[in-house]
């Protein structure tokens, strides 16, 4: 089941959500961690976050670019490290209308929803469920760039972490490596 019913928001319109999932070759916990924990979020999603990385903590984005846009959300489930929903806010936290309503009059459930399961030891599938700009002509444009931002937002996370990743791993192996040689000498 997507939605858990006995969470306090409004089930959302399912048929209007983006599903988007990718295989990441990393353990889950990192990559809960970089869904969750402001630096590492910062590192693929916005240029800069702060988080209170706990259920009903504050979360507070922004994107620079042409235009600077900021963004504010709060955590209403955190499950380390298989589930983490994020439901939009006014920059007061109070959450956006039931509606979704924006600040151009569209109507949106502000939630994102991220899944994860372990495929093996190194590697997981995350997936995202944005519940999701409504249909109609009004809504295609927001439509196009959330789908694009949300494929090129998981693309770039799964470079991040695989990078991070294989620079630990290598870390270890160098570490490992430096501890042989010692024990050898000692021998």
């Amino acid at each position: 089941m997507l939605i858990d019913l006995r969470q306090s928001y409004e089930s959302p319109v399912l048929s209007n959500a983006f599903h988007v999932w990718v295989d990441i070759s990393a353990p889950i916990e990192m990559i809960f961690r970089y869904l969750t924990q402001a630096d590492e979020l910062s590192s693929w999603w916005a240029s800069k976050c702060t988080t209170e990385p706990k259920p009903g903590g504050r979360i507070h984005y922004i994107w620079d670019g042409e235009i600077i846009r900021t963004g504010d959300a709060l955590f209403r489930q955190f499950e380390p490290p298989s589930k983490v929903v994020i439901e939009w806010t006014h920059g007061d936290g109070q959450p956006i209308a039931r509606d979704g309503s924006d600040q151009r009059g569209l109507l949106w459930p502000p939630l994102n929803i991220f899944e994860l399961a372990m495929i093996d030891a190194n590697r997981t599938r995350l997936h995202l469920h944005d519940l999701g700009v409504l249909d109609g002509e009004a809504y295609e444009p927001l439509r196009k760039a959330t789908g694009e931002g949300w494929r090129e937002s998981m693309a770039r996370l799964k470079r991040v972490v695989e990078a991070r990743h294989s620079q630990e791993l290598a870390r270890r192996m160098r570490r490992r490596d430096k501890n042989v040689k010692a024990d050898r000498s000692l021998e």
